[in-house]
C-alpha cells in the first residue's frame, strides 16, 4: 500500500512539470506614460495598474475592453493639441476606470472645449474616481454615436468654466446613469444635454448630487430624456428644459437663482435662467413633456415650477410631488395651460390648473373630494336592558344558572335518600 502512495506522489509530481505552464494574466503596472500607452495596447493585459502618478501633453486612445486601476494615483492632462482632447480618447470600447484621479490643466486645443474623457461609442464605468476639468476642458464628453456613462456613489465629476458632462455628439444617443456627485462651479449646466445630440438619457438615483454655482443643474436641449428618481439637483435653475421629456418620480430639485429677469434659455447653449427649480420654456420646433408624480421642488426667488413662455408645444402634467416657491410668486406658474394638476402639495393657491374633479385644501394639498369618505360614526353605547341583543344573552344565562340550580338540588335530595 505504501509503495502504490509514493508511485502515485512521483507520477503527480512529474506530470506537474511535463504540464503546460498556463496562467492568468496579471495586471500591468503603469509608472509614466508610454508604459501605460503599450499596456492599453495590449489585449493580454485585461487590467492596467499604475504604481506611480503620471503627466502628458498628448492624448491617449482606447480601442478595446480594459480595466484602468489608477491604484490612488493621478493622472494629469496639460498643454495644446489638434484634437477634441488631451485626455483619454475611447473608441468602440468598453473602460472601467477606478481607484484615483484624473484631470486636465492648463489646456488648450483647436477644438473649442477640450476633454478629459472622450466617449465615441463606447461605455465607461467610474468606481471611487474623480474626473475634473480646469477652464474650458469638459471632464466628459460623449461624442459618437452611441454611448454610456455609469457614475457610482463614490465617483465626481467637476468642472470650472464648462459642463461637467456633455453631449455634444452629432444626432448621437447617450445614456448617462448618475448615482455619484457632479458639479460645474462657471455659468455652465452640470450636465448637459446639447442640440447637437439626436437624444441624451440622464437617469438621477438616489445617492446623486448634481450642482452649478450659476448655471443649471441640468440642461436638456436635445430631444432627451431625464428622469429624476432621487437625488438632488441644484443650480441657478434646477433643470432646464428646452427640448425633451421630463419624469419627476423623487428626488430634490432646488433653484438657487435670483429671478430676475425671466429670460427664455437659447437653444445654441446661450442660458440665461429664471431661478425656478424647474424652467421650461419648449423650442418653436420642438416639444417638452414633462410629468412630475413625486419629489420636492424649491426656488428661493422664483417659482418651483416656471414655464412663461410660448407653451404650444408643452404637455405637462403633475399628479403628486411637493412645490415651494418663493412666497411673493407662488408654486406654479405655466402660461396657457389649464387642467393640468391632479395631485401634490403646493405652496400657493393652484386653482387655475387643477384638473376636473379635484380641489385644493387649506393645506395646500390637491385632493379628489369623490375619494375621501366621511369618517363612520361610532355606535351609542346603550343599558344592557336596552340592547335587544344583549338582553336574550343575559335571559340564556339566567335560565342557564336556574337549569343548573335545578340539578344541584335534586342531586341533593337523591344522595340523602340513598344514605
Amino acid at each position: 500500500m505504501k509503495k502504490k502512495f509514493v508511485l502515485a506522489s512521483l507520477m503527480f509530481v512529474f506530470g506537474m512539470f511535463i504540464m503546460p505552464n498556463v496562467h492568468a494574466a496579471s495586471p500591468d503596472s503603469i509608472a509614466d506614460i508610454q508604459e501605460l500607452k503599450d499596456c492599453l495596447k495590449s489585449k493580454e493585459q485585461p487590467v492596467c495598474t499604475l504604481e506611480d502618478d503620471i503627466t502628458s501633453n498628448d492624448y491617449i486612445s482606447i480601442s478595446r475592453d480594459v480595466t484602468i486601476d489608477l491604484n490612488n494615483h493621478k493622472i494629469t492632462f496639460s498643454g495644446s493639441g489638434n484634437l477634441i482632447n488631451l485626455g483619454l480618447y475611447l473608441f468602440n470600447s468598453n473602460v472601467t476606470l477606478k481607484n484615483g484621479t484624473i484631470t486636465s490643466e492648463d489646456v488648450s486645443t483647436s477644438y473649442e472645449f477640450p476633454s478629459t474623457i472622450t466617449l465615441n461609442n463606447s461605455n465607461l464605468k467610474l468606481e471611487k474616481v474623480k474626473v475634473s476639468g480646469q477652464e474650458k476642458a469638459v471632464p466628459i464628453n460623449l461624442a459618437g454615436k452611441t454611448n454610456s456613462l455609469n457614475v457610482d456613489a463614490q465617483s465626481e465629476i467637476s468642472s470650472t468654466n464648462n459642463s461637467a458632462i456633455a453631449n455634444y455628439s452629432t444626432d448621437g444617443i447617450g445614456t448617462i446613469n448618475i448615482y455619484g456627485k457632479v458639479s460645474e462651479t462657471g455659468t455652465y449646466s452640470g450636465i448637459d444635454g446639447a442640440n447637437t445630440a439626436k437624444e441624451t438619457i440622464i437617469n438621477v438615483y438616489n445617492g446623486a448630487n448634481i450642482s452649478s454655482t450659476q448655471g443649471a443643474g441640468i440642461l436638456e436641449r436635445g430631444n432627451g430624456t431625464v428622469n429624476v428618481y432621487g437625488g438632488n439637483i441644484s443650480g441657478f435653475s434646477g433643470i432646464i428644459m428646452v427640448d425633451g421629456n421630463l419624469n419627476v418620480t423623487g428626488g430634490n430639485i432646488k433653484g438657487t437663482g435670483n429671478g430676475n429677469p425671466t429670460v427664455t434659455p437659447g437653444a445654441d447653449g446661450s442660458v440665461k435662467d429664471n431661478g425656478s427649480a424647474v424652467f421650461i420654456s419648449p423650442d418653436p420646433d420642438e416639444n417638452v413633456k414633462v410629468d412630475i408624480k413625486g419629489g420636492t421642488l424649491t426656488s428661493e426667488n422664483n417659482y418651483a415650477l416656471s414655464a412663461p413662455g410660448d407653451n404650444e408645444n408643452l404637455d405637462i402634467s403633475i399628479s403628486g410631488g411637493v412645490f415651494n416657491g418663493n412666497s411673493e410668486k407662488g408654486a406654479v406658474e405655466v402660461n396657457g395651460k389649464v387642467s393640468f394638476i391632479s395631485g401634490g402639495e403646493f405652496n400657493s393657491d393652484i386653482t387655475e390648473y387643477l384638473s376636473e374633479g379635484v380641489t385644493q385644501n387649506e393645506n395646500g394639498k390637491v385632493v379628489d373630494p369623490s375619494s375621501v369618505k366621511p369618517a363612520e360614526k361610532a355606535p351609542e353605547q346603550n343599558d344592557d336592558t336596552k340592547n335587544p341583543d344583549t338582553s336574550d344573552i343575559n335571559v340564556s344565562m339566567l335560565i342557564s344558572l336556574i337549569a343548573l340550580s335545578g340539578l344541584g338540588f335534586g342531586f341533593a335530595i337523591k344522595k340523602r335518600r340513598f344514605n
